[in-house]
């Protein structure tokens, strides 16, 4: 039962005459804004029951029907918060009644009516665990929750942890179809809370008492000559005062009987049961054990919480003036008048007489529509219900539905005669449709006799015959293909047997033609047994036996060639060998032969008569060129010494020119040690830079002790005033580095308006207080002051503390200097660190 309300909400809910309003809020920025609907109708159906008799692992889900007036915002699709409220003094206290995803709306521009589910839909969809089984329902349950997004809360009872163990890994299961074999194994059902989670529970007392004038006669309900005990409970009366209350009923859950299956896979009944075990349960479950039975059986409970063992209820439905502060489950006290006597348990009780029952909320349904009313039900049978068989693991090993109360999302059917059917999920084994509009169409095997549509897009197709007027194909791999005409912007085949080929432009890697006829083709290689073109246009030409009336070819490269006749107007070549070359002098550079045109080794001293080769023919012999022998420095004059040839004996240091070695010039150490050493030299000018080089006080004396001076006031001074009743003195410190910079700190009051001064403690560093890396050195020193007076000579201890970056004391830091003064070096500091001073003094 809902309990986040407030006393004069307890109060006016059990008044006459009272007035309700509702709403739909949807998340906008992180919070739920109210839309601003007109809601006219509204109706929730809730419950813990898919069948007319009490059991476990139900797992239903809630829904809320509301007509709104001339909705101007989107719904289809959209999760709403529905809240109800109780006008207060003109002034609404809201109740959530949870969070809803509205379906598609039905109506017209002046009303529409709207039906929205809460999160258990969510679930209807196939688990894939990504657990190791054997696993405990606690993992199984976030396992779920986290699948389908949805948040949860963790069974408990008595406040404490409630848990099985599942040994069977659901393979080819819903959520849905899991958390009902979790209910099971736990004795309890499952229902989504107002605020979206995800709850297992059992039946609680709600202490809500139904008085006669709150509901309408005659409450429905099963004959008393059923009735088999009287139970105690604790409710509250009309004013929210508690009392006690001793109510029958008519059933008392005596046995539980759950048909699993042994390790040996043999189906097993396992039962347990208190007095004569005349009513109970009967259920099917997977993995269930007779300690875990009995536990469910047994398991202790609070005032709230009822005992699954003797658990006792009226069967009947009442309905009565709305409370939206109870949720399905919830065990409603109810006092009703008897109009005529009855005998209960061979005791007559007289005509006018009051009878007190509890009636649990296995079914509940609200209706609003300005006022509030609502329906309970329970259900039970007055014998034990008949035990349903377990099937074989082909049938995924156990047969459980979870069963649809009220509203269905989830269809089997053999036949369907309707105009209109909107379903969430549809299992169907034959389905045959005259006109069928599907969005998304995913079908292991489908036979179409006609396909028409403005878009397919399709994987893979396999197709006997595929007539199309248009088609747009990426990449087609067909073993036959029959084209009339045939028009692409890129063509590739590993093997075409083309009859006639007509094409403007054709461009091929390699082509093997018995033959071809083209007006015009660029082809980059050719190759082939026998060509033969009127007109051939070449980047690469290679064949065995080419005969061309005209070539025209940028490049020819042929390993060999016979050619009877060559005309050429230039020929570059790399290797020329030729019986007999006629060649016009007119044609050789300055009626010579350069080197150039000679090939290294083609000209050897046989060819070269003795004394041909003067001197006066050798032109720009370069030094390079002289591989063996003897140069005598003494006659050969060096204009241009390159330093890369001196590779031997010393160089004088004046012939370096100054300026002509630079840092990179020398070894990569001394580099190293130079630059460190200018970084260390950087770090001492600007520690001592940064080091404190005198500190100074100043005062100033005013009228307050909480407002502090300003910093830039003309009153301040180094000189310390004298006191003044009902003035109070304040005192800022200035510290001046050795580079000039000033650090100023803010003002203290150190002297009261009585003359009473307080104790202060300063701590100065030696050498400022910003340190580069590691390079950490400075001394620490603590001075305290009474008022004006310095009384560090007092202090009879000082107690040093390092706290750490995380903000906790360093309980293993020990320092072993004593005094007012301690050196802090890098040892001393991990990332960052804060050093606190505490002193005694004696004054």
């Amino acid at each position: 039962m809902y309990q986040n309300v407030s006393q004069e909400y307890r109060t006016e809910i059990g008044k006459n005459g009272r007035h309700f309003r509702a709403r739909i809020m949807k998340m906008t920025d992180g919070q739920y804004v109210d839309q601003g609907a007109v809601i006219r109708e509204l109706t929730y159906i809730g419950g813990t029951n898919g069948t007319d008799h009490i059991t476990f692992g139900s797992v239903i889900s809630a829904s809320v029907e509301f007509t709104l007036y001339k909705p101007n915002f989107a719904i289809a699709g959209q999760e709403f918060k529905v809240e109800i409220g109780l006008d207060i003094n003109g002034v609404p206290e809201w109740v959530p009644m949870g969070l809803f995803t509205a379906q598609r709306p039905i109506g017209d521009w002046e009303e529409t009516k709207v039906v929205s589910y809460d999160r258990m839909q969510k679930f209807e969809k196939t688990y894939f665990p990504t657990i190791t089984f054997p696993a405990s329902t606690d993992a199984v349950i976030r396992d779920v929750c986290e699948c389908f997004g949805v948040g949860y809360v963790l069974p408990t009872v008595n406040n404490s942890g409630w848990s099985a163990t599942m040994k069977t890994k659901p393979v080819g299961y819903t959520g849905r179809e899991v958390l009902s074999w979790i209910g099971c194994l736990l004795g309890m059902f499952a229902v989504i809370t107002r605020d979206g989670k995800l709850r297992f529970r059992w039946y609680e007392n709600s202490t809500r008492i139904i008085p006669p004038n709150r509901y309408w006669e005659p409450a429905t309900r099963t004959e008393y000559r059923y009735n088999v005990g009287v139970e105690e409970y604790e409710a509250e009366d009309e004013s929210g005062t508690t009392i006690t209350e001793f109510v029958r009923n008519s059933f008392r859950l005596e046995r539980l009987e759950c048909t699993t299956k042994d390790e040996n896979g043999e189906t097993i009944v396992l039962t347990e049961t208190s007095g004569s075990g005349r009513q109970g349960i009967a259920f099917s479950c997977l993995d269930m054990t007779q300690t875990q039975l009995q536990n469910n059986f047994n398991r202790s409970h609070t005032n709230f919480e009822c005992a699954v063992r003797n658990f006792g209820f009226q069967v009947g439905q009442i309905e009565a003036m709305g409370d939206p502060r109870i949720d399905p489950g919830d065990v409603v006290i109810v006092k009703e008048i008897l109009h005529s006597p009855v005998v209960i348990n061979g005791q007559t009780i007289p005509s006018g007489d009051t009878v007190t029952y509890p009636i649990p909320a296995m079914s509940l349904i609200f209706g609003f529509d300005g006022g509030l009313y609502m329906s309970i039900e329970s259900f039970g049978e007055a014998d034990s219900e008949t035990i349903s068989d377990i099937k074989g693991p082909s049938a995924k090993e156990i047969d459980r539905i979870a069963a649809e109360m009220l509203q269905a999302t989830y269809l089997i059917a053999k036949k369907i005669d309707a105009a209109e059917v909107e379903a969430q999920y549809a299992r169907i084994t034959s389905l045959d449709a005259t006109n069928a509009r599907i969005d998304n169409l995913d079908a292991g095997f489908a036979k179409i006799t006609m396909i028409e549509g403005d878009l397919a897009s399709f994987k893979q197709t396999t197709t006997d015959s595929l007539d199309a007027t248009s088609a747009r194909i990426e990449n087609l791999y067909v073993n036959y293909g029959d084209f009339v005409n045939l028009t692409a912007e890129n063509f590739q085949a590993v093997n075409a047997d083309i009859d006639s080929l007509e094409a403007r432009q054709a461009n091929f890697e390699t082509l093997a033609t018995e033959r071809l006829t083209a007006t015009s083709a660029d082809i980059q290689t050719l190759t082939g047994d026998i060509a033969a073109f009127k007109t051939g246009d070449f980047a690469n030409l290679s064949a065995d036996v080419a005969t061309f009336q005209t070539t025209v070819t940028g490049s020819l490269r042929a390993i060999n060639a016979d050619i009877d006749d060559l005309k050429a107007g230039a020929i570059t070549t790399t290797y020329l060998e030729a019986h007999y070359a006629q060649i016009d002098l007119s044609n050789v550079e300055a009626e010579s032969v350069t080197t150039a045109m000679i090939q290294t080794g083609a000209i050897e001293t046989a060819q070269i008569a003795d004394g041909s080769i003067t001197d006066a023919k050798i032109v720009g012999l370069t030094a390079s060129k002289i591989t063996a022998g003897t140069l005598d420095a003494g006659v050969i004059t060096v204009m241009n010494l390159n330093a890369d040839n001196i590779t031997t004996g010393t160089i004088n240091g004046q012939r370096i020119a100054q300026g002509a070695v630079s840092l990179d010039k020398l070894a990569s150490d001394v580099t190293g040690n130079i630059s460190q050493a200018l970084d260390n030299a950087g770090f001492a000018i600007q520690r001592a830079n940064a080091s404190v080089a005198r500190v100074e006080f100043w005062y100033i004396q005013t009228n307050s002790d909480t407002i502090a001076p300003d910093s830039d006031d003309d009153g301040w001074s180094q000189s310390a005033p004298s006191h003044v009743d009902g003035k109070y003195i304040w005192e800022k410190r200035k510290s001046i580095t050795a580079s000039g910079t000033v650090t100023e700190t803010d003002p203290v009051c150190i002297s009261g308006k009585d003359g009473t001064s307080p104790l202060l403690v300063h701590i100065d560093s030696s050498a400022g207080t910003s340190f580069h890396d590691h390079e950490i050195s400075t001394l620490l020193v603590c001075t305290v002051y009474y008022g004006l007076r310095d009384v560090t000579s007092n202090v009879t201890r000082f107690t040093w503390k390092k706290r750490l970056k995380s903000g906790e004391i360093d309980q293993n830091w020990n320092n072993s200097m004593t005094g007012n003064q301690i050196l802090i070096t890098a040892s001393d500091v991990q990332e960052r660190a804060v050093f606190l001073c505490e002193v005694t003094v004696e004054i």
